[in-house]
């Protein structure tokens, strides 16, 4: 009913018998610990690695090709990832969901909401181990 959602895991009760409570807070806390979990730049850059052999990001016709030099957490809750890139712009909402989907299943934060923006990387910066 949600596909935005595919991700959650459902967890059912009783209000009038008091069924299941104990695994709804124990779902809770599963969550609360992957929404604040902190990757490694390191093992962020090594998924990234793994999702573009798997499928490199589309190029538009015409257009430079997109590409991802290093990838880092900047928040938790929601975990949030920023991407630096040659162009933000190169990078398709199609393309973004593939690896949303993808770092659900590299990292430890599969039914928590995932954030990744792009920007570019200029050339004073540097990645961070």
């Amino acid at each position: 009913m949600l596909p935005g959602l595919r991700y959650a895991p459902s967890a059912f009760t009783t209000a009038t018998g008091g069924r299941n409570i104990q695994s709804v807070l124990d779902l809770s806390a599963e969550l609360f610990k992957q929404a604040n979990t902190w990757v490694t730049t390191g093992r962020l850059n090594r998924a990234f690695e793994t999702i573009r052999a798997e499928r490199a990001a589309p190029g538009k016709r015409g257009a430079k090709w997109p590409r991802v030099y290093y990838v880092t957490q900047v928040a938790v809750n929601p975990v949030t990832f920023m991407m630096f890139v040659n162009d933000p712009g190169l990078f398709d909402e199609n393309y973004r969901r593939f690896v949303v989907g993808r770092l659900r299943d590299l990292l430890p934060v599969s039914e928590v909401p995932l954030r990744l923006l792009a920007r570019p990387k200029t050339s004073r910066e540097s990645p961070r181990t």
